[in-house]
């Protein structure tokens, strides 16, 4: 709604394009953001150890490339609620991002990298 009013827009014309429009995020991008933030986070060091066993990286000693790209072990889920959980949905959004955006050792550069990320479309 408010998206529009900052747009001159017609109340019938959709608002993704508008947020595309002026680089904001939407619910779901935001969503997705904070769980990429809490999983940089996590990866750094940056949050109380009781949460390293919400993620599990993939572990055997074949060199794949699941292993290689740093990726975590996505756990099954049932339900469409399951599928919301931050074990689940991180460990997706984790291993939808390139190579490059996991290296980075910056706060600054890693969301910038993840909503241009979130933004081109997952």
């Amino acid at each position: 709604m408010c998206v529009r009013c900052i747009t001159f827009s017609s109340f019938t014309q959709p608002s993704s394009p508008l947020f595309s429009k002026l680089g904001l995020l939407d619910v779901y991008q935001l969503y997705n953001l904070s769980i990429g933030n809490f999983i940089f986070e996590l990866y750094n060091g940056h949050l109380p150890h009781h949460f390293n066993d919400y993620f599990k990286s993939v572990d055997h000693r074949y060199e794949t490339r699941q292993r290689c790209h740093q990726n975590i072990s996505i756990p099954t889920k049932h339900t469409a609620v399951g599928q919301f959980s931050i074990s689940y949905a991180g460990a997706k959004l984790w291993n939808s991002l390139p190579p490059q955006v996991k290296l980075l050792t910056s706060k600054y550069e890693f969301r910038k990298a993840l909503k241009e990320h979130i933004i081109s479309g997952l």
